[in-house]
């Protein structure tokens, strides 16, 4: 089975499309997370 984009992970869907690899970041203290939490 093949997951399914939701609201929170479309964006992340989007850059997948695009072969581009993000990273979450923390607005507050900018620390990187992957996977996302």
């Amino acid at each position: 089975m093949r997951p399914e984009a939701d609201r929170d992970s479309a964006p992340w869907w989007e850059a997948v499309r695009r072969h581009e690899l993000t990273v979450q970041r923390c607005k507050g203290c900018g620390a990187r997370r992957f996977p996302a939490r």
